[in-house]
């Protein structure tokens, strides 16, 4: 497709700064790679001095591929690579590093599994806290946060404080370096060494960032400093389009280039080409109403399309049967969630319907999922277990208001704790640790088969992943096939160890079990993804779920600053959709009446 006037003359820029403001489905890729065409071509600039970064492995392949499918070459010299990439070969010249300096991503995961472990934190979802915590530490490191004044929404401020000082430590004695260290090593050198500056200054005359409002203060700082000779700087953003507050990104760093660049050229791409007028006419009322931005006018290309569908569905199997509904009449579509959790949700729920699902999710290995966590605990104690991990698990799973504080050994013995409970007369939880007590005997002589059946119905603990759900907003549904999964992977084996091991590897099985053969025989095309996982996708049906407060907005954000983001993420969600656009939100789960995202009314009020 022809470039239209604003593409051209963006692509036709040549020296000095720039910035373009590419609004969703404004063709940035395509003003990028004929950008750096054009310096080849037309201004013969060698492409060993062009640099053009971004933020992914897999967007610097597909920006590479563009640009050789424009030029109809093969190869090129031109670099293009990730901000950690760059940064990575700056240090491997001045320090030698090489890639086993860097620490994995599951050697972080481990660490910081094992620290909640340590400090015995009380959680249901310990997936869903060791990536918030890991998240946190990135946050700190790339804003450069003083750790003491940090407050932590994870967990205990004091317990995060020994977590991140202790992951510190371990990356000092293992010799290691995560990518937010990579970054502030890298600024230390170039400010530094001056040197160093000056030969990596000299080796890039152009340099293209793509993504530019997801740039942490950090890397925006050292891409500055290698700018410093020629200013040749071409930024590719979108302010309305930063989700990333929580790697330290902020939609702030594109008017603050204006000011390091206030002679910079700007470039508005304000033509929609993906989506159908309906869809932007909305999407554009909904980021109005954020105050901290650019204006941008932004028009369809298409005036043509339905219009967006909004779908109030009384209870969660109301939105289910609207998802299939909408899966059956239109075959192909992509449903975007808030959450992680939620994202599984209905992944489960499909694959019971016997639907094959396209997700960039990890397969959950259900052996550590923490349901199977909390029913091994049970039955480990019940085989003899006395670890004090065993117990803080599953203590107050149901709830017995038992505090974990009288579990300070780390063998546990109840005559002993009971003891304690009794000295301090508090007869209800005494009451409950010697239920507790008879419990645990009553399993010792079952098979593992009639201990999860009676550890679900006889101990509660069914009815209290029901309450949980309901705490939380969430459909209990999956959350009781696993169970159901887990019992069966039971029945035809008696030893524990086998029984856990057949949870991981009975992948099939655990289809059979979970799957219902009502649409298996007809072929969809179904993509699952989180709304932070879709940007920079683009989709022809695309279905929003589960579009209430609490959800979106999420639960956990207050401030102004953080309304505004969520808003963002929601906007990237509504412009992911090219042909159709389906909203669905839920006026009761369980008992508990809920309010639909304000905004699902910002859609069609103007601010």
């Amino acid at each position: 497709m022809a470039l239209d006037q604003v593409q051209e003359k963006a692509a036709r820029h040549v020296d000095g700064a720039a910035m373009i403001l590419a609004g969703p489905g404004s063709g940035k890729t395509t003003v990028i790679t004929h950008r750096i065409w054009n310096l080849i071509r037309e201004n013969h600039i060698d492409e060993k001095k062009i640099l053009v970064i971004t933020f992914t492995k897999m967007a610097a392949k597909q920006m590479q591929e563009r640009f050789l499918k424009l030029c109809n070459k093969s190869q090129s010299e031109v670099v293009f690579g990730t901000f950690h990439a760059i940064f990575f070969r700056i240090l491997k010249t001045v320090f030698h590093y090489h890639a086993n300096d860097i620490i994995k991503e599951q050697e972080q995961w481990r660490f910081v599994k094992n620290q909640v472990s340590f400090h015995a934190i009380s959680v249901q979802d310990e997936t869903s806290l060791v990536t918030e915590i890991l998240s946190e530490i990135s946050k700190v490191k790339a804003k450069k946060i003083d750790i003491q004044n940090y407050i932590s929404f994870s967990c205990d401020e004091t317990v995060f404080r020994c977590i991140y000082n202790e992951y510190q430590h371990m990356l000092r004695q293992e010799h290691k370096v995560d990518f937010e260290d990579m970054m502030i090593i890298t600024l230390e050198v170039l400010k530094n060494k001056k040197d160093v500056l000056s030969d990596w200054q000299n080796k890039y005359d152009y340099i293209l960032i793509d993504e530019f409002q997801d740039a942490a203060p950090v890397q925006v700082q050292i891409i500055y400093l290698l700018c410093e000779n020629h200013n040749n700087i071409f930024i590719v953003g979108d302010d309305d389009q930063s989700i990333y507050g929580f790697r330290g990104a902020a939609p702030s760093v594109m008017k603050d280039f204006i000011t390091i660049y206030p002679e910079a050229s700007i470039y508005n791409l304000n033509t929609n080409y993906r989506s159908n007028r309906y869809i932007v006419e909305m999407a554009t009322r909904l980021i109005n109403h954020n105050q901290d931005r650019f204006y941008k006018d932004l028009q369809a290309f298409h005036s043509y399309g339905d219009k967006v569908d909004i779908k109030q569905c009384k209870y969660v199997e109301d939105q289910n049967q609207y998802i299939m509904d909408i899966i059956h009449q239109w075959r192909e579509i992509a449903i975007l969630t808030r959450t992680n959790s939620g994202a599984a949700n209905v992944i489960k729920m499909l694959e019971y319907q016997g639907i094959e699902v396209q997700s960039s999710m990890n397969k959950e290995d259900l052996s550590k999922h923490w349901i199977t966590l909390d029913i091994a605990a049970y039955i480990k104690i019940a085989n003899g277990s006395r670890k004090r991990c065993d117990y803080l698990r599953i203590i107050n799973k149901p709830y017995r208001s038992i505090s974990r504080d009288y579990f300070t050994d780390d063998v546990v013995y109840l005559e002993k704790i009971k003891m304690n409970i009794n000295q301090k007369e508090c007869k209800d939880k005494q009451k409950e640790l010697c239920q507790l007590e008879q419990d645990i005997k009553f399993l010792q002589n079952m098979t593992t088969y009639a201990k999860i059946n009676y550890i679900r119905k006889g101990m509660g603990y069914e009815k209290y992943i029901k309450n949980y759900c309901n705490e939380q907003n969430i459909d209990s549904k999956p959350f009781i096939n696993i169970l159901d999964h887990i019992q069966e992977c039971a029945r035809k084996i008696p030893s524990y160890n086998e029984w856990m091991q057949s949870i991981s590897t009975n992948k099939k099985d655990e289809n059979k079990i979970l799957k219902n053969t009502t649409y298996q025989d007809t072929k969809y095309h179904v993509q699952v993804c989180t709304m932070h996982s879709c940007k920079g996708l683009e989709f022809d049906n695309v279905l929003l779920i589960d579009v209430n407060e609490g959800m979106i907005p999420y639960s956990k954000t207050d401030t102004k600053e953080e309304i505004e983001e969520e808003r963002r993420l929601f906007y990237v969600a509504v412009t992911r959709a090219k042909q159709r656009l389906f909203i669905s939100y839920l006026k009761k789960r369980y008992d508990r009446t809920l309010q639909p995202s304000r905004f699902i009314r910002e859609l069609s009020d103007s601010p």
